[in-house]
């Protein structure tokens, strides 16, 4: 597929984390020669993967993740982000409860 976005998940394959770089490197250079004609397909690939329409976030160990935006017709993937997951309790921080 043709990808776009790819900085941050470049900066992951070369983190000082051995088991992340190698789940990054791993993930890119799938991702490059990839080829998924629909979600269902990619999902059988990516059992683990959290899909949300077009987007798809994936995984690295339990402290990284990968967020995607795929278009199956154009054959291209956009790197929305890629990086540290945040914690359950950073992310309510500051958010009120209804």
């Amino acid at each position: 597929m043709k990808m776009m976005g790819i900085g941050e998940l470049s900066r992951l394959a070369l983190s000082s984390d051995a088991a992340v770089r190698a789940e990054a490197r791993a993930l890119l250079a799938e991702l490059e020669h990839g080829s998924w004609k629909d979600v269902s397909e990619l999902q059988f690939y990516y059992p683990q993967a959290e899909v949300d329409g077009a987007r798809v976030t994936i995984h690295l160990g339990t402290t990284h993740c990968v967020e995607l935006i795929f278009n199956y017709r154009s054959q291209m993937v956009l790197v929305a982000s890629a990086g540290r997951r945040p914690s359950p309790s950073r992310s309510m921080r500051g958010k009120r409860e209804k």
